[in-house]
């Protein structure tokens, strides 16, 4: 039987730790970026002149979106318990394409407000801390 990561193998045994290690670390950011501050960070001053915000009011929004993130993971962690994780994400990864294309489509400040509190509390973030 061949081992499952025989590329990486390869790669590994000609001893090129430093690549394999980076391309994993690539895919694992890249992977659970979304939900996370920095990944929302690029479009503050997009949103704050299309929607006439000011960074108080939207750096408002963003903590309102972590305080309903903090009582989420209440009912996440329950219903992980309850059903597991596997289910669990796949309808938080399909909540969180919802939220985006939201995100997307907002035009007034209280469907920023839905769509980045969409997109906070379907996070695999969110399901990694209640599990």
């Amino acid at each position: 039987a061949r081992p499952a990561l025989c590329i990486c193998s390869r790669v590994v045994s000609r001893g090129h730790y430093a690549t394999v290690v980076l391309v994993a670390t690539v895919f694992a950011v890249a992977g659970s970026f979304v939900g996370h501050s920095f990944s929302v960070a690029p479009y503050n001053a997009g949103l704050m002149e299309d929607l006439d915000l000011t960074r108080t009011a939207l750096s408002s929004l963003w903590a309102v979106t972590l305080i309903c993130s903090a009582f989420w993971l209440n009912l996440i962690g329950a219903a992980v318990d309850r059903v597991g994780a596997q289910p669990v994400i796949m309808l938080g990864g399909f909540a969180m394409m919802v939220g985006l294309s939201t995100l997307g489509e907002s035009s007034t400040k209280f469907e920023v407000f839905v769509a980045l509190t969409m997109v906070r509390l379907s996070s695999v973030e969110t399901v990694d801390f209640a599990c």
